[in-house]
């Protein structure tokens, strides 16, 4: 027969985590009230301007212009994937050069580049 111990497995305890939640939920609670309760953030005014058909319009046009480019970055990055795979130097080394190029670009600069793309062409 074999002599098996038995471990008793014991929880550690962390006290200063349990304070410390407790301090950061206090502190949320606080800067929730402020800003909700305060007058001076005149939440009528809010209210009246954020539910404007206007700004429920463009809010709508900027979910949709959202949804539209996240379907098309996945398909195109799915086509630069499968051209980087490619077995074909040309399809591979054009993907490679794109990608690179994107990559290595600060973001700045490519929006700069993309919005001034207007001024090219008038539609």
């Amino acid at each position: 027969m074999n002599n098996v111990e038995t471990i008793k497995v014991v929880p550690a305890r962390y006290p200063l985590r349990t304070v410390g939640a407790i301090v950061a939920l206090f502190v949320l609670a606080v800067v929730i009230q402020s800003v909700a309760f305060n007058p001076r953030w005149e939440w009528s005014v809010f209210a009246r301007w954020f539910f404007d058909p206007v700004i429920l319009e463009g809010v709508g046009q900027t979910l949709l212009l959202t949804l539209i480019g996240t379907l098309l970055s996945v398909v195109f990055g799915g086509v630069l994937a499968l051209a980087r795979l490619s077995s074909s130097w040309l399809l591979s080394s054009l993907a490679w050069g794109y990608i690179w190029l994107f990559r290595s670009l600060p973001l700045i600069v490519v929006l700069i580049v993309l919005y001034n793309f207007s001024y090219l062409y008038d539609r």
